[in-house]
């Protein structure tokens, strides 16, 4: 899952990135409604956003108008020193999915993350599979004809997203963009490694030939060639 921080003061910013990066999400951050609005239209591709109110220059309500304008309904879980009760209406009434007052609880603010997530569809918390393989988000499990493999974070986060799109051939960059996040630093192969290192733990299973690549395109479930 890719989440979006949109926080001005760099110690909460840094607090609430860590903690959700702890969590194995993939986390993005801005510290003003600009460059949120720029991030959220490049990559299309949140699965949530926490949003302070008091930004400089555009305010986090004028960000959640804006994206509610444009149809854009990714949940937003506002974060913020503004506790009135008028205030919390106002953001909920612009289209916000739930309200946080600062000063907050990281244990709090990470069980109104995983509530909100659960809410969307693409997300339930099920098992996923296809064929032998399997893999559970809640305990973040994989495993080939039930037996655990034991994967990396990156490879959890990967084998998650082809999984959740079985049958669908996915470009290089999107992949990219939903197991990283812009706090990383990739260089050419790095996806090409992963992918070879999950294929190799998958094959050692039990469950050969499982990913498979259509060269220069992207990777797949069930789809393209069997080459890295």
């Amino acid at each position: 899952m890719r989440i979006l921080v949109v926080e001005d003061e760099p110690d909460i910013c840094r607090a609430v990135a860590d903690a959700l990066r702890q969590e194995h999400y993939a986390v993005d951050t801005a510290d003003n409604g600009t460059s949120a609005l720029t991030k959220v239209h490049v990559e299309q591709a949140y699965d949530l956003l926490l949003l302070d109110l008091m930004l400089p220059g555009m305010d986090g309500l004028q960000v959640l108008g804006r994206l509610r304008s444009e149809g854009n309904r990714t949940p937003v879980l506002i974060i913020t020193a503004r506790d009135t009760v008028g205030e919390r209406v106002a953001g909920l009434d612009q289209g916000a999915d739930d309200y946080l007052v600062k000063p907050f609880a990281i244990d709090e603010l990470l069980a109104r993350v995983r509530a909100l997530l659960r809410r969307e569809p693409a997300v339930q918390q099920v098992i996923l599979s296809a064929g032998t393989v399997s893999f559970d988000p809640v305990t973040r499990v994989c495993a080939v004809s039930g037996k655990p493999v034991p994967l990396t974070i990156h490879e959890e986060r990967l084998l998650e997203y082809l999984l959740r799109n079985a049958g669908r051939l996915i470009p290089r960059g999107e992949l990219e963009d939903h197991v990283w996040d812009d706090h990383a630093s990739l260089w050419t192969d790095t996806l090409k490694v992963h992918v070879w290192r999950l294929r190799k733990k998958l094959d050692a299973a039990g469950a050969p030939g499982f990913i498979r690549m259509v060269r220069g395109i992207g990777y797949g479930i069930g789809v393209g060639n069997n080459n890295v």
